[in-house]
């Protein structure tokens, strides 16, 4: 069950990736809400784009965190009993799984999800389903487990 939601939630960002690099222009934007966009940015650097002049160190610790991710991971999903911190570790693994085949194949990460006028949000911020897996995620493992249940007495 965990190997299928990894690879159905792997494999929908990367559709949608793939719609967004050869169906949309550059300048292209669709709008979903009067706040919620969907347009094409090509990020090259980690979050709003930091240390985008780096390439090799992007890529290098990209690597690195998602190789961690999906040793934890896998160990997680192993010995966790709760299914929400399960659920928690797999869309972290998804979301780290499908940003990093877009590091290494194509140089850069592709967004779609734009966000405008929200506070709090910085101007212009754009996402992907992967960047919500790992939020999600990491939220659902850091309360679905152990440490996020009530204790019985």
């Amino acid at each position: 069950m965990w190997i299928g939601l990894f690879l159905f939630l792997t494999g929908t960002d990367l559709a949608v990736k793939q719609y967004v690099e050869t169906q949309m222009e550059e300048t292209e934007e669709i709008p979903l809400s009067r706040r919620l966009f969907f347009r094409k940015v090509h990020n090259r650097g980690f979050l709003l784009g930091k240390l985008e002049e780096f390439p090799g160190l992007i890529k290098g610790v990209s690597m690195l965190a998602a190789g961690m991710a999906g040793l934890f991971a896998l160990q997680g999903i192993r010995k966790e009993k709760s299914r929400k911190a399960k659920a928690g570790l797999v869309l972290t693994l998804a979301g780290a799984a499908s940003n990093l085949y877009d590091r290494m194949v194509r140089g850069y990460v592709v967004d779609y999800i734009g966000i405008e006028e929200v506070k709090g949000v910085p101007k212009g911020f754009t996402a992907n389903l992967a960047d919500l897996y790992l939020l999600a995620g990491a939220v659902l493992s850091a309360f679905g487990g152990k440490g996020g249940r009530k204790q019985r007495r």
